[in-house]
Protein backbone atom coordinates (compact mmCIF):
# COMPACT_ATOMS: atom_id res chain seq x y z
CA UNK A 1 0.00 0.00 0.00
CA UNK A 2 1.69 3.23 -1.04
CA UNK A 3 0.61 6.23 1.29
CA UNK A 4 1.33 9.42 -1.08
CA UNK A 5 2.97 11.85 0.96
CA UNK A 6 2.00 15.98 0.15
CA UNK A 7 4.83 18.75 0.31
CA UNK A 8 2.55 22.06 1.21
CA UNK A 9 -0.38 22.50 3.10
CA UNK A 10 -2.46 26.15 3.13
CA UNK A 11 -5.29 26.39 5.25
CA UNK A 12 -8.09 29.16 4.84
CA UNK A 13 -11.21 29.61 6.88
CA UNK A 14 -14.33 31.12 6.09
CA UNK A 15 -17.94 31.42 7.69
CA UNK A 16 -20.47 29.82 5.77
CA UNK A 17 -24.07 30.64 6.01
CA UNK A 18 -24.60 28.51 9.45
CA UNK A 19 -22.05 30.38 11.15
CA UNK A 20 -19.20 27.34 11.11
CA UNK A 21 -15.63 27.53 10.11
CA UNK A 22 -15.90 26.40 6.47
CA UNK A 23 -12.03 25.12 6.47
CA UNK A 24 -10.22 25.02 2.81
CA UNK A 25 -6.54 23.42 2.78
CA UNK A 26 -4.47 23.09 -0.86
CA UNK A 27 -2.06 20.44 -0.58
CA UNK A 28 0.73 18.86 -3.34
CA UNK A 29 -0.97 15.41 -4.46
CA UNK A 30 1.18 14.05 -7.56
CA UNK A 31 3.99 16.49 -8.67
CA UNK A 32 3.17 19.54 -8.98
CA UNK A 33 -0.74 19.37 -9.12
CA UNK A 34 -2.59 20.32 -6.09
CA UNK A 35 -6.02 19.17 -4.21
CA UNK A 36 -8.18 21.64 -2.58
CA UNK A 37 -9.50 20.03 0.80
CA UNK A 38 -13.26 22.11 2.03
CA UNK A 39 -14.96 21.18 5.21
CA UNK A 40 -16.76 22.22 8.20
CA UNK A 41 -15.38 22.41 11.06
CA UNK A 42 -15.28 20.36 13.25
CA UNK A 43 -13.34 17.56 10.82
CA UNK A 44 -13.69 15.35 12.79
CA UNK A 45 -17.84 14.73 13.17
CA UNK A 46 -19.64 13.42 10.68
CA UNK A 47 -22.93 14.93 8.93
CA UNK A 48 -24.91 13.44 12.18
CA UNK A 49 -21.93 14.37 14.40
CA UNK A 50 -20.16 10.96 14.86
CA UNK A 51 -17.92 9.30 12.69
CA UNK A 52 -15.85 10.29 9.64
CA UNK A 53 -17.98 12.31 6.43
CA UNK A 54 -18.64 10.85 2.73
CA UNK A 55 -15.92 12.74 0.99
CA UNK A 56 -17.19 14.24 -2.46
CA UNK A 57 -14.31 14.31 -5.01
CA UNK A 58 -14.87 17.62 -7.30
CA UNK A 59 -13.64 17.56 -11.00
CA UNK A 60 -13.71 21.00 -13.26
CA UNK A 61 -14.26 21.53 -16.83
CA UNK A 62 -13.04 23.30 -19.47
CA UNK A 63 -13.40 20.65 -22.23
CA UNK A 64 -10.28 18.63 -21.59
CA UNK A 65 -7.55 21.70 -22.78
CA UNK A 66 -8.15 24.23 -19.71
CA UNK A 67 -9.78 25.56 -16.54
CA UNK A 68 -8.74 25.14 -12.95
CA UNK A 69 -9.94 23.79 -9.80
CA UNK A 70 -10.89 27.35 -8.57
CA UNK A 71 -13.03 27.50 -11.06
CA UNK A 72 -15.78 24.85 -8.88
CA UNK A 73 -15.04 26.80 -5.97
CA UNK A 74 -18.91 27.28 -5.42
CA UNK A 75 -19.61 23.83 -6.04
CA UNK A 76 -17.40 22.62 -3.16
CA UNK A 77 -18.16 24.93 -0.61
CA UNK A 78 -21.82 24.22 -1.32
CA UNK A 79 -21.04 20.26 -0.89
CA UNK A 80 -18.89 21.14 2.06
CA UNK A 81 -21.67 23.37 3.98
CA UNK A 82 -23.89 20.60 3.46
CA UNK A 83 -21.65 17.87 5.40
CA UNK A 84 -19.27 16.76 3.57
CA UNK A 85 -15.64 16.89 2.82
CA UNK A 86 -14.63 18.15 -0.73
CA UNK A 87 -11.51 17.51 -2.37
CA UNK A 88 -11.23 19.67 -6.21
CA UNK A 89 -7.94 18.68 -7.69
CA UNK A 90 -6.17 20.33 -10.75
CA UNK A 91 -5.43 18.04 -13.43
CA UNK A 92 -2.88 17.46 -16.38
CA UNK A 93 -4.64 19.43 -19.26
CA UNK A 94 -4.11 18.37 -23.35
CA UNK A 95 -1.94 20.62 -25.42
CA UNK A 96 -3.08 21.87 -28.47
CA UNK A 97 -1.81 22.43 -32.40
CA UNK A 98 -1.80 25.55 -33.48
CA UNK A 99 -5.06 24.81 -36.16
CA UNK A 100 -6.92 23.76 -33.00
CA UNK A 101 -5.89 27.36 -30.90
CA UNK A 102 -7.69 29.11 -34.19
CA UNK A 103 -10.89 27.00 -34.56
CA UNK A 104 -11.22 26.35 -30.29
CA UNK A 105 -10.30 30.35 -30.04
CA UNK A 106 -12.60 31.33 -31.98
CA UNK A 107 -15.56 29.41 -30.29
CA UNK A 108 -14.72 31.24 -27.10
CA UNK A 109 -14.74 34.07 -28.46
CA UNK A 110 -18.40 33.52 -29.52
CA UNK A 111 -18.72 32.08 -26.30
CA UNK A 112 -17.42 35.28 -25.04
CA UNK A 113 -20.33 37.60 -26.98
CA UNK A 114 -23.09 35.35 -26.41
CA UNK A 115 -22.12 36.25 -22.81
CA UNK A 116 -22.07 39.71 -22.98
CA UNK A 117 -25.36 39.78 -24.80
CA UNK A 118 -27.35 37.25 -22.33
CA UNK A 119 -26.15 38.31 -18.88
CA UNK A 120 -25.71 41.17 -16.68
CA UNK A 121 -24.12 42.30 -12.81
CA UNK A 122 -22.55 39.70 -11.15
CA UNK A 123 -22.94 37.14 -13.13
CA UNK A 124 -21.01 38.38 -16.47
CA UNK A 125 -18.44 39.84 -14.11
CA UNK A 126 -17.66 36.27 -13.15
CA UNK A 127 -18.29 34.69 -16.58
CA UNK A 128 -15.69 37.42 -18.02
CA UNK A 129 -12.85 36.63 -15.57
CA UNK A 130 -13.24 32.80 -15.82
CA UNK A 131 -13.46 33.38 -19.71
CA UNK A 132 -10.15 35.05 -19.83
CA UNK A 133 -8.50 32.78 -17.17
CA UNK A 134 -9.72 30.03 -19.21
CA UNK A 135 -8.35 31.35 -22.47
CA UNK A 136 -4.80 32.36 -20.87
CA UNK A 137 -4.55 28.70 -19.15
CA UNK A 138 -5.06 26.82 -22.27
CA UNK A 139 -2.62 29.03 -24.58
CA UNK A 140 -0.20 29.14 -21.80
CA UNK A 141 -0.31 25.74 -21.52
CA UNK A 142 -0.07 24.44 -25.05
CA UNK A 143 2.87 26.93 -25.01
CA UNK A 144 4.31 24.99 -21.87
CA UNK A 145 3.76 21.46 -22.95
CA UNK A 146 4.85 22.27 -26.82
CA UNK A 147 3.36 19.49 -29.18
CA UNK A 148 3.71 16.96 -26.44
CA UNK A 149 -0.05 14.97 -26.11
CA UNK A 150 -0.95 13.15 -22.77
CA UNK A 151 -3.65 10.59 -23.85
CA UNK A 152 -5.30 10.34 -20.18
CA UNK A 153 -3.35 13.13 -18.80
CA UNK A 154 -6.49 14.28 -17.18
CA UNK A 155 -7.93 11.05 -16.06
CA UNK A 156 -4.48 9.88 -14.90
CA UNK A 157 -4.34 12.93 -12.45
CA UNK A 158 -7.38 12.12 -11.28
CA UNK A 159 -6.80 8.86 -10.76
CA UNK A 160 -3.46 9.55 -8.44
CA UNK A 161 -6.02 12.41 -6.85
CA UNK A 162 -8.67 9.15 -5.80
CA UNK A 163 -5.32 7.58 -4.45
CA UNK A 164 -4.56 10.03 -2.17
CA UNK A 165 -7.77 10.62 -1.01
CA UNK A 166 -8.05 6.94 -0.53
CA UNK A 167 -5.22 6.48 1.79
CA UNK A 168 -5.09 10.12 3.92
CA UNK A 169 -8.71 11.69 3.80
CA UNK A 170 -9.12 9.70 7.18
CA UNK A 171 -6.59 12.30 8.83
CA UNK A 172 -9.12 15.19 7.13
CA UNK A 173 -12.03 14.17 8.78
CA UNK A 174 -13.11 11.77 5.69
CA UNK A 175 -14.38 8.55 4.84
CA UNK A 176 -12.79 6.53 2.16
CA UNK A 177 -15.09 3.96 2.09
CA UNK A 178 -17.99 6.60 1.05
CA UNK A 179 -16.63 8.42 -2.02
CA UNK A 180 -18.53 10.17 -4.43
CA UNK A 181 -17.13 11.64 -7.84
CA UNK A 182 -18.77 15.08 -8.82
CA UNK A 183 -17.72 16.77 -12.43
CA UNK A 184 -18.74 19.69 -14.06
CA UNK A 185 -18.87 19.95 -17.93
CA UNK A 186 -15.57 17.65 -19.11
CA UNK A 187 -14.96 16.96 -15.02
CA UNK A 188 -18.04 14.74 -15.68
CA UNK A 189 -16.39 12.73 -18.30
CA UNK A 190 -13.64 12.48 -16.23
CA UNK A 191 -15.41 11.47 -13.53
CA UNK A 192 -18.21 8.91 -15.20
CA UNK A 193 -14.75 7.10 -16.95
CA UNK A 194 -12.96 6.24 -14.29
CA UNK A 195 -16.25 5.49 -12.01
CA UNK A 196 -16.94 3.04 -14.75
CA UNK A 197 -13.82 1.94 -16.71
CA UNK A 198 -11.88 -0.04 -14.26
CA UNK A 199 -8.63 -0.35 -16.22
CA UNK A 200 -8.05 3.61 -14.93
CA UNK A 201 -8.21 2.67 -11.09
CA UNK A 202 -6.41 -0.51 -11.43
CA UNK A 203 -3.61 1.21 -11.83
CA UNK A 204 -3.08 2.53 -8.71
CA UNK A 205 -4.54 -0.85 -7.25
CA UNK A 206 -8.16 0.34 -6.64
CA UNK A 207 -11.60 -0.36 -8.00
CA UNK A 208 -14.25 1.03 -9.47
CA UNK A 209 -16.47 -0.34 -5.91
CA UNK A 210 -14.64 2.71 -4.04
CA UNK A 211 -16.81 5.12 -5.86
CA UNK A 212 -20.77 4.80 -4.44
CA UNK A 213 -22.30 7.52 -6.85
CA UNK A 214 -21.29 9.82 -9.53
CA UNK A 215 -22.95 13.64 -10.67
CA UNK A 216 -22.43 14.58 -13.84
CA UNK A 217 -23.47 17.94 -15.01
CA UNK A 218 -23.31 19.19 -18.35
CA UNK A 219 -20.92 16.28 -19.50
CA UNK A 220 -19.99 14.55 -22.58
CA UNK A 221 -20.50 10.77 -22.49
CA UNK A 222 -20.00 9.77 -26.02
CA UNK A 223 -17.08 10.09 -28.57
CA UNK A 224 -19.91 9.59 -31.76
CA UNK A 225 -22.15 13.03 -29.99
CA UNK A 226 -18.69 15.18 -29.34
CA UNK A 227 -17.79 14.40 -33.00
CA UNK A 228 -20.82 16.09 -34.44
CA UNK A 229 -20.10 19.85 -34.41
CA UNK A 230 -16.51 21.06 -35.95
CA UNK A 231 -15.77 22.14 -32.71
CA UNK A 232 -15.99 18.72 -31.05
CA UNK A 233 -14.06 16.99 -33.85
CA UNK A 234 -10.85 19.19 -33.03
CA UNK A 235 -11.38 18.38 -29.44
CA UNK A 236 -11.25 14.69 -30.18
CA UNK A 237 -8.26 15.30 -32.79
CA UNK A 238 -6.28 16.82 -29.85
CA UNK A 239 -7.76 15.05 -26.29
CA UNK A 240 -7.69 11.66 -28.10
CA UNK A 241 -5.15 11.95 -31.09
CA UNK A 242 -6.11 9.65 -34.30
CA UNK A 243 -3.31 7.07 -35.87
CA UNK A 244 -3.20 5.89 -38.78
CA UNK A 245 -4.59 2.71 -37.69
CA UNK A 246 -8.34 2.76 -38.04
CA UNK A 247 -8.76 0.03 -35.23
CA UNK A 248 -6.62 1.01 -32.93
CA UNK A 249 -8.24 4.95 -33.49
CA UNK A 250 -11.76 2.91 -32.59
CA UNK A 251 -10.41 0.95 -29.44
CA UNK A 252 -8.85 4.98 -27.77
CA UNK A 253 -12.55 5.81 -28.33
CA UNK A 254 -14.04 3.22 -26.76
CA UNK A 255 -11.32 3.21 -23.72
CA UNK A 256 -12.13 6.86 -23.00
CA UNK A 257 -15.78 7.40 -23.12
CA UNK A 258 -17.65 5.75 -20.45
CA UNK A 259 -21.41 5.40 -22.45
CA UNK A 260 -19.14 1.95 -23.41
CA UNK A 261 -18.28 0.99 -19.77
CA UNK A 262 -21.74 1.06 -18.28
CA UNK A 263 -22.67 -2.47 -16.14
CA UNK A 264 -25.24 -3.29 -13.90
CA UNK A 265 -21.65 -2.56 -10.87
CA UNK A 266 -21.82 0.58 -11.98
CA UNK A 267 -22.88 2.94 -9.13
CA UNK A 268 -26.10 5.47 -8.89
CA UNK A 269 -25.30 8.55 -11.62
CA UNK A 270 -27.39 12.09 -11.41
CA UNK A 271 -27.11 13.44 -14.59
CA UNK A 272 -27.67 17.21 -14.66
CA UNK A 273 -28.74 19.89 -17.43
CA UNK A 274 -28.63 23.51 -18.20
CA UNK A 275 -31.52 24.80 -19.77
CA UNK A 276 -29.40 26.01 -22.80
CA UNK A 277 -26.67 23.51 -22.72
CA UNK A 278 -25.63 22.72 -26.76
CA UNK A 279 -25.51 19.31 -27.35
CA UNK A 280 -25.16 18.13 -23.90
CA UNK A 281 -28.80 17.35 -23.35
CA UNK A 282 -28.39 14.73 -25.98
CA UNK A 283 -25.43 13.30 -24.63
CA UNK A 284 -27.43 12.92 -21.22
CA UNK A 285 -30.62 11.22 -22.70
CA UNK A 286 -28.08 8.28 -24.53
CA UNK A 287 -25.92 8.07 -21.93
CA UNK A 288 -29.64 7.28 -19.37
CA UNK A 289 -30.65 5.12 -21.47
CA UNK A 290 -27.22 2.83 -21.23
CA UNK A 291 -27.75 3.11 -17.68
CA UNK A 292 -31.29 2.67 -17.17
CA UNK A 293 -30.46 -0.23 -19.48
CA UNK A 294 -28.16 -2.00 -17.49
CA UNK A 295 -30.31 -1.59 -14.46
CA UNK A 296 -28.25 0.80 -12.82
CA UNK A 297 -30.13 4.02 -10.55
CA UNK A 298 -29.88 7.05 -12.95
CA UNK A 299 -32.08 10.67 -11.83
CA UNK A 300 -31.68 13.08 -14.15
CA UNK A 301 -32.35 16.94 -14.16
CA UNK A 302 -33.04 19.84 -16.39
CA UNK A 303 -32.65 23.56 -14.49
CA UNK A 304 -34.40 26.50 -16.27
CA UNK A 305 -33.17 29.76 -16.54
CA UNK A 306 -29.55 28.52 -16.29
CA UNK A 307 -26.81 28.15 -19.33
CA UNK A 308 -23.97 25.95 -19.64
CA UNK A 309 -22.35 28.55 -18.27
CA UNK A 310 -23.52 29.57 -15.12
CA UNK A 311 -24.98 26.45 -13.43
CA UNK A 312 -22.16 26.52 -11.55
CA UNK A 313 -22.94 29.16 -9.39
CA UNK A 314 -25.15 27.57 -6.88
CA UNK A 315 -24.39 29.96 -3.96
CA UNK A 316 -26.40 33.42 -5.10
CA UNK A 317 -27.69 32.26 -8.28
CA UNK A 318 -29.05 28.95 -8.46
CA UNK A 319 -29.01 27.17 -4.78
CA UNK A 320 -32.06 24.93 -6.25
CA UNK A 321 -28.72 22.79 -8.22
CA UNK A 322 -27.15 22.33 -5.32
CA UNK A 323 -29.92 21.35 -2.95
CA UNK A 324 -30.88 18.79 -5.55
CA UNK A 325 -26.92 17.15 -5.69
CA UNK A 326 -27.13 17.53 -1.79
CA UNK A 327 -30.54 15.41 -1.62
CA UNK A 328 -29.00 12.97 -3.97
CA UNK A 329 -25.93 12.37 -2.06
CA UNK A 330 -27.73 12.18 1.29
CA UNK A 331 -29.72 9.20 -0.31
CA UNK A 332 -27.35 7.15 -1.65
CA UNK A 333 -25.34 7.44 1.24
CA UNK A 334 -28.16 5.94 3.55
CA UNK A 335 -28.52 2.53 0.99
CA UNK A 336 -26.13 0.03 0.92
CA UNK A 337 -23.39 -0.77 -0.98
CA UNK A 338 -25.45 -3.56 -2.76
CA UNK A 339 -27.47 -1.10 -5.20
CA UNK A 340 -29.60 -4.31 -6.13
CA UNK A 341 -31.81 -3.24 -3.71
CA UNK A 342 -33.12 0.23 -5.16
CA UNK A 343 -32.04 -0.81 -8.95
CA UNK A 344 -34.78 0.98 -11.05
CA UNK A 345 -36.67 1.80 -7.80
CA UNK A 346 -36.53 5.69 -6.48
CA UNK A 347 -33.84 6.12 -3.39
CA UNK A 348 -36.27 6.62 -0.91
Amino acid sequence: MIHILYITQRCVLKKNLMGHELVSKSIKFYDDLELDIHSCAPETHGKDGAGPKPVVIVIHGGAWISGYKENVSEICETVAQGGYITVCPNYILTSLDSESIVHIGAFQVAIFIYLIINTSGRIRTLWMIAFCASLLTMIAWTINRGSKRQINGHCGSVVKCIEWVYHNITAHGGSPDNLFLLGYSAGGHIASLVANNPHFLRRVSLSTSIIKGVVCIGSPFSDKRVGESVTGRYLLQNVFPPTENCDMNRITMVENFPIYWISPKSPPHLLINADVDFTLQQHTWDFFHVLYSNGVYVDTARFENTDHFNIKFWKNDFPQVGRYVLDFLKKVCKHPTSYDQFRHHPLN
